[in-house]
Order: C-alpha cells, then structure tokens, then sequence
C-alpha cells in the first residue's frame, strides 16, 4: 500500500524544510537538512509528526543512516502502532514525553463540545456559516493561502510553520488530505485541513478571515469535520496540541480541550549517529535542556 498523510513522499516534498528521503522499511519519510555554519547535515521527521507504516523497523532505517548524519530528531505520532521498547530501540539518547495531544473517540454516538461556551460558539456558528467538502482542494489554494498569511500576520507564526505559498498549495494535493471551507453566501471564512491516514484523522492546520473569527467559524469546521470523519468509519481525531514548544498556549490548548475525550503523549526521540561531529557542534553550548539536537538550540550560547 502506498504511503498517504504525514507518512508519504508527496508530503515529505511539499514542506521544503530540506531534502525529503524515504525511511523504506518504516515506510515513512524524512528530512536531511545542513547545519547552519557547518558542512555537516542532520535529520529531522516530517512536522509536525513522524508517522509509520511498521514503527518495529525505525530503529533499523535509523541506524542505517550512518555518521553521514550528525543526529536525528522527531516528534512521534501519538496514535502510532507501537511501545516504548521500540521508541527506546529507535531514539536510544533522547526520549521523553513532547507534548499531550487531544483526541477525540469518533465512536461514540454523539461528537459534541463538552463545556457550555464551546456550546454556545458552536450554537451561533451554525446560525450563520455553512461548511463544505472541497472536492477539489486545487480550486480553494488562493483563498487558502490568503487565510493562512492572515494567520502567521495575526499569531506572529515563525519556524517550520510559517509555509511558503508554494508549500501550502502542494500540501493541499497530498494524499489523504481533506479540506473543509467555511463560507457565507459566495465569502470564504474559514480553511480547514485533515488527514486521513488509517482508521485515524489528524487536524492538520486551520485559517480564517477577520470576519470568520466574528461568526466563530472553526467551531462550525471542527463540528462538520468531527462528523464527517465519523460518517466515513474514522476511529481517533487527533487534534494535536497547543501552540509552542510545551503544552502550549492557553486559547489554543483550551479550544482543543473543550472538544476532547482525551490525551495521547507525543514523544520526542533523538538519536546522535556522528558523535564526533555531534560533540564537535556543541562543544562550548549551553542551552537549556532538554533541547535536543543541542546546537540547534534557539538560546544556545557559548
């Protein structure tokens, strides 16, 4: 079976954070990169997830990287198919507990906010946005794009989420990829974007203009979302988790938490593979830790 999602090649080119290359016995992809001011490269999962196809064979697609690659870093699919051991086997110098993830059980019988503001958002969201399938997600790229500049203007988005507009409008073809639009009479309020990879969906990212954030459009976007998903037989939603390198930012965390059932641990797992090269990198840093790999901390100092 083909890759789809976070774990396909089309995906893995469509971020261009660096050189996408198959991990083919885990049936994933990853990304080399150059380290700032070295000649030496390191590798990265796909963000914001590295997801498997057979997570027993990660160890040894990591392993087989060489010392070509100074270290190796991701973030792990909180609803993968695996245990700790393999993790520890795959990530043997850095492994702990990232981020929890809020997921949403599409199984039960009704999908519904579980506070009474979530309630009452969802009430007059529906009073006045209507929500679509894009059959053709090709066709919403310039309103998709515009949104989501409106988003990085809005939150100040940097980093490995600031995508350029080539990268947004190739992420809307990859495969496994649903696209939900908000609007109002012929007026785009609002983008949504899921994968569907398996028996799981995952919210991938989500943009809306000045006027959708008035009539709570991703309210309607999440409600239609959760029960498209359910019709068509998905198991978990994964939210993912709040913004920032931690649990998050609070509006964010709080959004997400006023729909879930419940939280999966994401894991970040490192791997130095050039322990010379790694050493060499960080010889003189201080960072605060656990950041790993080290010399890419954003406070790293000599």
């Amino acid at each position: 079976m083909t890759p789809i999602g976070y774990q396909s090649e089309a995906y893995a080119r469509a971020l261009h954070h660096g050189d996408a290359t198959p991990l083919p016995h885990a049936q994933s992809w990853w990304i080399r990169r150059q380290i700032p001011g070295s000649p030496l490269f390191d590798g990265m999962g796909t963000y914001p997830l590295l997801c498997c196809g057979d997570w027993s064979r990660l160890a040894g697609d990591l392993a087989a990287l060489g010392d070509e690659i100074v270290s190796f870093t991701a973030v792990v699919d909180p609803l993968g198919d695996y245990d700790e051991a393999m993790l520890r086997e795959a990530f043997p110098d850095v492994l702990y507990p990232y981020k929890q993830h809020y997921t949403v059980d599409l199984r039960q019988a009704l999908v519904e906010p579980k506070g009474s503001n979530h309630r009452r958002n969802l009430r007059k969201a529906l009073q006045m946005v209507s929500v679509e399938v894009c059959h053709s997600p090709a066709s919403v790229a310039n309103d998709w794009i515009n949104l989501y500049a409106n988003l990085v203007s809005r939150h100040n988005i940097s980093g490995y989420a600031n995508f350029s507009p080539l990268s947004l409008r190739q992420q809307l073809e990859v495969p496994g990829m649903v696209v939900f639009r908000a609007y109002v009479g012929e007026e785009t309020l609002g983008i949504q974007l899921w994968l569907r990879q398996g028996d799981n969906a995952y919210y991938h990212l989500s943009a809306q203009s000045g006027r959708g954030y008035e009539l709570r459009s991703s309210y309607a976007l999440f409600w239609y979302a959760f029960h498209f998903f359910q019709e068509s037989g998905a198991v978990i939603a994964n939210l993912g988790s709040g913004a920032g390198t931690t649990t998050g930012s609070k509006g964010l965390s709080d959004f997400k938490a006023g729909w879930a059932d419940s939280q999966r641990v994401a894991w970040l797992g490192g791997r130095i593979l050039n322990r010379d090269g790694y050493r060499r990198l960080t010889a003189g840093l201080v960072s605060a830790p656990p950041y790993f790999p080290q010399y890419r901390a954003p406070v790293a100092v000599v």
